[in-house]
């Protein structure tokens, strides 16, 4: 992973789902190259997708974006893979259909999305 930060947002994630509750017991994680080269921009369809999810108690940070549906929690980071950034999708839950389900969820909704002008 060329981005120390995301592996710091995945040792972070691991971290919080260890903590969040015992009955935790499902991860399943997905990857999308998306079309921009900018980390930022993956991070801003990254939010746009939990939106547009329905997901639930968003944060948006420089690093992440997390929230969560049901019993899931998500958090999406976004790595810089030239010549386009890589989304991150990681889904914890009580059960690995709903996290595996979610996590494609997000990860199509994410490859989806295209940016008309993407000068930043």
């Amino acid at each position: 992973m060329k981005n120390p930060a995301g592996k710091l947002v995945l040792l972070a994630f691991i971290g919080a789902v260890a903590a969040h509750e015992a009955g935790a017991v499902a991860l399943y994680w997905t990857k999308t190259p998306v079309k921009s080269g900018s980390v930022k921009t993956c991070l801003g369809f990254a939010s746009d997708a939990m939106r547009g999810t329905g997901m639930q108690g968003i944060r948006v940070s420089s690093m992440e974006v997390a929230g969560s549906r049901g019993n899931a929690y998500v958090a999406i980071t976004c790595v810089n893979t030239a010549p386009r950034a890589t989304a991150v999708v990681m889904v914890a839950g009580n059960e690995l259909g709903e996290t595996r389900q979610l996590s494609e969820e997000l990860q199509r909704k994410i490859a989806g999305i295209t940016l008309i002008d993407d000068s930043q």
